[in-house]
């Protein structure tokens, strides 16, 4: 009975060893950390309305495949019909990183937002379609506290917002 066991299980894992492939090792073409800034006008009310949203991105430190390139930063204007407590999601948006080395990486990201009681997390994730690192897949994650109720309650509203950001760029 012993060896009837030991025979099934090297059987088994003859079979799927054999049935399996291994894992793709990931290649992060960039890593980066950073802040992100945004600015509402007119300011989030709890009443919903046509708001302009600028945003700017700090990112840095990066880790890079491309040795010269140890920072960035994002700039991106998007209107949106939103309030303290509800934000249209604009489906896809077209952003393009500035590195320092001069170079530039585009691409139309997902957004997808999740809001808990105690921070509001935004996830674009997306492919870079002109560019340093084209072809590549992109995930920016920002993470903000979530807004002051006071300041929704009447004009001029919740102004700004400010958060952290990780960025990682793989290649396929």
């Amino acid at each position: 009975m012993k060896s009837l066991l030991i025979t099934a299980v090297t059987f088994c894992g003859i079979l799927f060893g054999l049935a399996t492939t291994p894992a793709k090792a990931v290649t992060f073409d960039v890593t980066c950390t950073g802040t992100q800034t945004a600015t509402y006008s007119p300011g989030l009310l709890f009443r919903p309305q046509l708001v302009t949203v600028n945003v700017h991105d700090i990112l840095g430190p990066c880790k890079s495949s491309d040795r010269t390139l140890i920072s960035g930063s994002r700039t991106i204007t998007v209107p949106n019909f939103a309030s303290c407590l509800v934000d249209n999601d604009p489906g896809f948006v077209t952003m393009t990183f500035v590195w320092n080395n001069g170079n530039t990486s585009t691409s139309t990201a997902n957004r997808t937002l999740i809001r808990t009681l105690s921070e509001v997390i935004v996830v674009f994730t997306g492919i870079i379609q002109a560019g340093e690192f084209k072809g590549d897949t992109l995930t920016l994650t920002i993470t903000a506290a979530t807004l002051n109720v006071q300041a929704c309650l009447a004009p001029p509203g919740v102004t700004s917002t400010s958060g952290a950001e990780v960025l990682s760029i793989v290649r396929p």
